[in-house]
């Protein structure tokens, strides 16, 4: 029995000193824009919260939803050809219920 667990533990050294290589995973320009909507839709509900908790003001609000949609539409390349996700995106995150 000692034995066997002195296996299971050596196998598991031997296999957790091998190194794992992460692939690298490139997203194309719409995947991308996904990604900067989803940002800007999760910023938006939280600050909502944040906003109905009395933790930001709604200017303070505001200010950083207008500089992430301007960063992620404006300045990022990849998003050029997919405004129109970012701008639907931006104005449903705008709205607290």
């Amino acid at each position: 029995m000692v034995v066997m667990k002195f296996i299971l533990l050596l196998s598991a050294l031997v296999i957790s000193a091998i190194p794992v290589q992460a692939q690298e995973q490139r997203f194309n320009a719409k995947e991308q824009s996904m990604f900067y909507a989803g940002t800007i839709l999760g910023a938006g509900m939280i600050y909502c919260k944040f906003l109905a908790e009395g933790k930001v003001s709604d200017k303070e609000r505001q200010e950083h939803m207008e500089s992430m949609f301007d960063i992620y539409k404006n300045k990022t390349p990849d998003t050029k050809d997919y405004g129109e996700i970012i701008d639907t995106t931006y104005a449903s995150a705008m709205v607290c219920d």
